[in-house]
């Protein structure tokens, strides 16, 4: 096997687990309980994307606390565009890092008051009918 045939979170140098920052899995489990999201790893993965979105800066994430997921876990097409949008050599390092970026922006939407999803991922409005 090749580098080249390796998907990237097999490469070495990457993180083979992560979680969120202790504030952060909190909000985590509570959009969970509300229903917006099956499991706190695809809310995470939202939170990533939004990070992306918004233009946080990965690098002031708050530091995760422990182990909560490994790679396996994040859908290969996230870190596959990571890796290609963002040129590294460590996707899951990166995406942890947007994760907890996105979900503390989350947070502090939802302890300020401005607790709509809809709102904080900016979803456009579509009238059906």
């Amino acid at each position: 096997m090749s580098d080249s045939d390796l998907v990237p979170s097999d490469r070495d140098g990457d993180q083979r687990t992560f979680g969120p920052s202790a504030a952060n899995k909190e909000a985590l489990e509570s959009l969970v309980r509300q229903g917006y999201f099956n499991t706190s790893i695809r809310a995470f993965e939202a939170a990533a994307m939004l990070a992306l979105r918004k233009g946080l800066d990965p690098s002031t994430a708050p530091p995760s606390t422990g182990t909560m997921w490994n790679r396996g876990s994040v859908n290969l097409a996230i870190l596959e565009f990571l890796g290609w949008y963002m040129p590294t050599d460590a996707p899951v390092r990166l995406f942890a890092q947007l994760g907890n970026a996105g979900t503390a922006y989350i947070s502090e939407k939802v302890h300020t008051g401005g607790y709509d999803l809809s709102a904080i991922f900016e979803l456009p409005e579509i009238e059906l009918g």
